[in-house]
């Protein structure tokens, strides 16, 4: 199978989907890991910001 996918030239684009789709798992969790430890203020600046007079407004205390 290996030969095959020499002499028809489809092994480059196998690897680089792979390495695309690795990067972008690894992308992604990296995301993730930081929303769990941080929470969403340290993955998108902002946020915070955004939200402030409406969590005070239904009652969750921020700072």
């Amino acid at each position: 199978m290996q030969e095959e996918a020499l002499m028809t030239g489809n092994s480059g684009k196998t690897d680089s989907l792979l390495a695309v789709t690795g990067l972008m798992i690894a992308i992604f969790m990296t995301v993730f890991m930081i929303i769990v430890v941080y929470g969403v203020d340290a993955a998108m600046p902002g946020v915070h910001d955004m939200f402030h007079d409406f969590r005070h407004s239904i009652g969750i205390q921020c700072h």
